[in-house]
């Protein structure tokens, strides 16, 4: 297991494919294996489809891009649960630019904690080789979305109708 820096209260590791499989079971084996304690919160659809169908297929297909591929899971220290995750949607294109994508767990939200690990996050990819900007998008009514990424210094660049375009430059 890989880990950002850690922050006050975060710990921010980058998943295996083995402990991607055992989150998708949603049993607690993930929690076991991990150390951590037993908090259920099903997992979204949504981001059961991504895992199943863009996260392990690219990590299996580029093993060596592990970092940029995987489901980066997001544990408050003190209470030893997992609060959120934050995913790389692939490594430094030509223009040295990584998106991100990011969710809370229901119980969790309005806390700071995305806040916190957007900012971790951010500073992690600054420091990998050819990474010289952050994207991310929001839907426009993602009010929430919106502020984390302004509160890290993201810039709306564009939008259209169905996302928001933000942008942080090295």
């Amino acid at each position: 297991m890989k880990m950002f820096p850690e922050s006050t209260r975060l710990r921010i590791n980058a998943l295996s494919v083995e402990e991607i499989h055992l989150y998708l079971k949603e049993d607690f084996s993930f929690e076991t294996a991990l150390g951590l304690e037993h908090y259920h919160s099903p997992i979204p659809p949504p981001l059961r489809t991504a895992i199943e169908e863009r996260i392990l297929p690219k990590l299996l297909a580029f093993p060596q891009q592990h970092l940029f591929y995987t489901q980066w899971n997001v544990v408050d220290k003190t209470i030893n649960t997992t609060v959120a995750g934050i995913v790389f949607k692939g490594p430094p294109n030509h223009e040295g630019s990584v998106e991100i994508g990011y969710g809370t767990l229901p119980d969790f939200t309005g806390k700071g904690y995305m806040k916190e690990t957007v900012q971790v996050a951010c500073q992690w990819a600054f420091a990998q080789q050819g990474v010289k900007k952050v994207t991310a998008d929001t839907s426009p009514d993602n009010i929430a979305s919106q502020k984390i990424l302004e509160h890290n210094g993201f810039v709306k660049v564009r939008e259209d109708e169905e996302f928001f375009y933000w942008e942080l430059t090295r």
